[in-house]
């Protein structure tokens, strides 16, 4: 390091400089770490350098090294259109799809995330305007939701030259999803807690019963209907009684966000890892579980639950195998249980309601603690949160992918052939038990019944 003496590897990895001893000598290369060593009175020197990690540098990463569908590529000789982000960088990431983690971080990737329903989430991708293919190891597949532990990379591929191995399929770009592999060393064993508090980004403001009262009487006016007589004016006492709050239940000012949803809810992610391998085998095994809870308020007295929720178990490994010098074997095992739940009116139901529903309809709960409602309003939202019955979603989920490689090198340097064969298998299955309810409308005599309370499917 102290002189401008350098020297470059020939293709066997053999070099020769000029150099003294105590000189330090620093090792770099693409795709690998940069690392230096003192050197003594020896004359023939073997030192070998670490394959780069996933480490930043200035917010850079030490790898370069591209992925592609068949082959990993060094960056400085690709003139393909592609990007990548590694494991660290959406690992912290609180979701449950791994779509959602890529906002942003792929240059030419736009996300869409549509809804925030627990378990239904999941960003939609367009690349250049187009719905990209996912591959997962170079294996077509469906998959969004798993262990985002288990990801090593997910790189982009944008042009043609990138995408050439898929043929026409590869024609809208491709999204390739390189997962974790054991390395030859000794075992390591990871564990990830992960805890995290949700809320929403924001909620329209709605008017008051105050102020949508008096609008109204204002819009009537500038439509030309000008008699109170007509039975579409809000009284003066009615007013009055909207913006003092003096009788609640005959004039009732809800504030529908605050009465049916909790401010946040939290998201609980656990994951243990072990990996390590030798010249022989090589393993990475994982076991996921993810649990995200909802934001409608619950009551004790039912014997399920109404709220949204979300888990899944999610386990997966990989290993690989020497089975003579020229011939390796592996496969890719994945097994994955999701389960969902939700109000039985479904939770775009309740929310539409909330937003197109004006805040004196109705009292949420009249002063017999019925279900309030009218002829005109007969879907009160706080029944068909907590009295609604439940809908619950079950997947399960097998993924298979094996393969077997054969060197030749004895015919070409670097020539193999190799077979891969994957198998998918999803099971999906829908419970609805949900239930009707009564609504009752407060009159000078007691109360008018719309509806009736149904048994639960």
């Amino acid at each position: 390091l102290r002189s401008s003496a350098t020297a470059v590897t020939a293709d066997d990895g053999k070099f020769s400089i000029l150099a003294n001893p105590g000189d330090r000598l620093r090792f770099s290369g693409t795709g690998y770490q940069t690392q230096e060593q003192t050197l003594g009175n020896e004359t023939d020197l073997i030192y070998i350098i670490d394959e780069a990690q996933d480490v930043n540098v200035i917010g850079m990463p030490v790898r370069q090294t591209v992925e592609r569908i068949y082959t990993t590529d060094p960056q400085h000789l690709s003139v393909a259109s592609s990007d990548v982000v590694y494991s660290p960088q959406i690992a912290r990431t609180p979701v449950t799809s791994f779509t959602n983690t890529l906002a942003g971080r792929l240059a030419g990737l736009y996300t869409v995330q549509a809804a925030g329903l627990p378990g239904g989430d999941g960003a939609s991708l367009s690349l250049r305007g187009q719905q990209p293919l996912l591959l997962i190891d170079g294996v077509v597949a469906s998959l969004t939701t798993f262990d985002l532990e288990e990801i090593e990379s997910v790189t982009v591929l944008k042009d043609a030259l990138a995408t050439a191995m898929l043929g026409s399929r590869g024609a809208r770009g491709a999204i390739l999803v390189t997962t974790k592999k054991g390395k030859q060393g000794t075992q390591q064993i990871s564990f990830t807690a992960q805890t995290a508090i949700q809320k929403p980004m924001g909620f329209p403001e709605t008017l008051r019963a105050y102020d949508y009262a008096r609008l109204r009487n204002e819009a009537l006016r500038n439509d030309g209907i000008d008699s109170l007589n007509s039975g579409l004016y809000y009284s003066q006492a009615a007013l009055d009684a909207y913006r003092t709050g003096s009788n609640p239940y005959a004039y009732p000012d809800n504030n529908y966000r605050e009465q049916l949803t909790k401010n946040s809810s939290t998201f609980k992610r656990y994951t243990i890892s072990a990996s390590g391998g030798n010249r022989y085998a090589r393993y990475f095994v994982s076991l996921e579980h993810a649990n995200q809870s909802g934001f409608f308020r619950t009551v004790d007295s039912n014997s399920y639950n109404t709220n949204n929720s979300f888990k899944s178990y999610v386990i997966r490994s990989n290993v690989e195998v020497n089975i003579t010098p020229k011939l390796t074997a592996g496969i890719y095992l994945l097994g994955r249980i999701m389960n969902a739940n939700e109000p039985g009116v479904t939770t775009g139901t309740i929310l539409s309601n909330m937003l197109l529903t004006p805040s004196n309809a109705y009292p949420l709960l009249n002063e017999n603690q019925s279900f309030g409602g009218s002829q005109l309003f007969q879907d009160n939202m706080l029944a068909q949160t907590i009295n609604s019955g439940y809908r619950q979603r079950y997947f399960r989920d097998i993924l298979v992918n094996a393969y077997l490689k054969r060197s030749l090198d004895e015919v070409t340097p670097g020539l193999y052939i190799k077979i891969k064969a994957a198998y998918n298998s999803t099971l999906g299955e829908d419970i609805n038990r949900s239930k009707s309810f009564a609504v009752f409308q407060q009159t000078q005599t007691g109360y008018t019944q719309y509806g009736l309370n149904g048994a639960q499917g």
